[in-house]
Formats: structure tokens, sequence, C-alpha cells
């Protein structure tokens, strides 16, 4: 990469590249280099006001420099040396900067602009090989612009497993906010960290309340809860093919939208139990749930018994998001499996449960 750039304390450095060498560095074959943006939290976002903006300011240059503009991008190497004009990055990896950074190569190849456009972008290359100063930089450069928290866990190791084992029973978990998306998946195989956070609420911590009404909110809330390495690693697989059988069942009963959206995390709660033939399975018991037991028959009993707890309580939001409704739910549960089927527990032993 070459450019003017000043080098700071612990081998990093920062400087001002033209736009067409930039272009160069991140391109390979008529493509984006995909690797170096590996350890990004989101992929391209290209409906974004903000990425239609910069498309503009690249395509229609002003008085103003291109830098002047933009907040530039980070990378981060396992090896950086100097050598005047030139720097040679080893394991390069863009941590910030990736929507910039598509913006700049669609430029180049929208408006065929030459290499020679002397407008320039600010970037930064600081070598690091430590895991916690990686995630500090990824978590902090990340954290400027708006993204929900969750995002941010994108780079931990536990969802670069999840997204492996989705990708097994043939589902894309879209770890990088966008990433399948933009490369043609449908809304039926792509399941987002928010999605599975809040199957894994309803179907594992039976709180589909909480995943009801805390859709952005509820994978921080439990996080430690829902996503550890000593968990059964096929309660995600698992959890995720659960959810989308259900969501598939439930579009084509032709409920109304907003009456289904109160219902799905409960029924998925309602029906592994009913398959499980227990009221409250443990993670082990549902990782290894056979999905062919779900069957039409047996979701359709638990959308009718939810959905009479639910007309029953007054059928609206706050119903969907409220204690009384999971509890009325639970209850059928306990009386069709607990200790003493048909009979609901005492409600002093409930409480010391």
């Amino acid at each position: 990469i070459y450019s003017t750039f000043s080098r700071t304390a612990m081998k990093s450095y920062i400087g001002l590249v033209p736009l067409g060498n930039f272009n160069k560095f991140i391109s390979h074959g008529g493509n984006p280099r995909a690797s170096l943006f590996e350890s990004n939290v989101r992929d391209h976002h290209p409906d974004a006001k903000v990425n239609l903006k910069i498309g503009r300011t690249l395509d229609t240059p002003g008085a103003e420099d291109f830098w002047w503009l933009n907040n530039g991008i980070t990378i981060i190497a396992s090896d950086v040396v100097g050598d005047g004009d030139m720097l040679t990055i080893t394991d390069a990896l863009i941590v910030n900067g990736l929507q910039t950074s598509y913006e700049v190569f669609y430029h180049f190849q929208r408006t065929q602009a030459t290499q020679d456009d002397q407008r320039t972008i600010l970037v930064r290359v600081i070598k690091i090989t430590e895991p916690t100063s990686i995630d500090n930089i990824i978590n902090a450069t990340n954290s400027q612009t708006s993204i929900p928290t969750i995002w941010l866990h994108a780079t931990e190791d536990i969802h670069r497993r999840i997204e492996v084992l989705l990708g097994s029973v043939d589902l894309c978990y879209d770890r990088r906010k966008n990433y399948y998306r933009n490369r043609g998946k449908t809304s039926e195989v792509i399941v987002t960290i928010p999605y599975l956070a809040q199957a894994l609420a309803a179907i594992v911590l039976q709180k589909p309340d909480e995943a009801r009404g805390r859709p952005t909110t509820i994978a921080e809330a439990y996080y430690s809860k829902l996503f550890s390495e000593d968990f059964p690693e096929e309660i995600y697989s698992k959890s995720a093919m659960i959810m989308k059988v259900v969501d598939c069942h439930l579009d084509g009963c032709g409920l109304d939208r907003a009456f289904r959206s109160n219902l799905v995390f409960h029924v998925a709660m309602h029906a592994v139990c009913c398959a499980l033939k227990s009221p409250s399975p443990r993670r082990k018991t549902i990782a290894a749930l056979d999905i062919q037991k779900l069957t039409s028959t047996l979701l359709d009993s638990s959308l009718d018994i939810v959905r009479k707890e639910y007309t029953k309580l007054g059928g609206d939001d706050k119903v969907a998001k409220g204690k009384l409704f999971v509890e009325a739910v639970k209850l059928d549960l306990k009386q069709r499996f607990g200790r003493y089927p048909g009979i609901p527990e005492p409600p002093d032993r409930q409480k010391r449960k």
C-alpha cells in the first residue's frame, strides 16, 4: 500500500492514501478482497442512507478532499513494515470502514474512474496480535456509529463456530450483518444473531414473553445464558431449526401479522415441551430433539392452546409481552407433563423452585 505515512508509537501508522491506490489494495479479480473484511462486525449495506451519500460524494467530486468528509479506515495486522512511501502489511484486516471501502470499490466500478484520482482517504494501520486488544479496537471503532451492541460479538469464536454449525443444516448464520443477504440468500435460511437469541430465550430459557418484548436487547440481557462454550453446540443449530419450522407453520396458517408475532415464541416453547414430554427440558435434551417430532398436528395443537390463553387474557401486545401469558402456558405444560399430570403443583412448591 503506497502513500505518505507517519509512524506513531507501538509500530502503528496513519496516513492519507490516494483513492486509486486504496482501491487496488482492497480489490482482487474484479471483486472486493473478502478476506480483508473477515473481522468486521457487519457486511456492506448498499441501501443505507449514509452509504448512498458516500457514493454520491465519490461520484461527484467537490472542493473538499474525500478524507475531510469521511472517518476513514482502520486496519490491524500481525506485522507492518514501512519503507519510504510503502507499507508492507502482513495478515491485514479492515476492522472499521467496510462500508466506505465497498463504496470506493463500487465508485471505480460504476464510473470507470481512473486510478489517478488524487483525492485521498485516511487510513490507520496498527500492528497488533493480542486478542483482547484486537477486540477492544473492533468494539471501540464500531461503537462510533449506530449499531446494536449484540452485533459487536460477531467476531467471537463462539459465533464463528455457530456459523459453521448452522451451515451444516443448510442455514446461514448472519453473524456479520447483511453478509448472506448480499450474497443472494433468502430470509427463509438466514439466521441473524438477534433471531437466534430470541429463539434460545424462548425455547431454552422459557422466556417467550421477553423474546417478544425485547427483540433488540434480550441477547445482551442474558448473553452468558444464551451463548457459552459450556453448552452443547447442537443447541444453537437445533434452536434455529425449531424456530424456522414454527415460523413456516404459522406462515401457512393465515394469521394476521401482529397476531402471529405475539404467539410465535410461546408456540415454539410449548411445541418443544410437548415433543419432549417435559415442562422444562434441559439444554442437552433440546439439543438432541428430532425435528421430525414437530409435526403439523403437534404444532396445530400448541397453537390452539397458546391462542386460547392469549385470547382469554385480552389478546393484545401487552399480553404477549407480559408474565401472565407465559405463566398460563407453562401451567398447561405442567398439567400435561409434570410429576403428577393433570394436577398443578401446589403454589408453595412452585415458589421454592
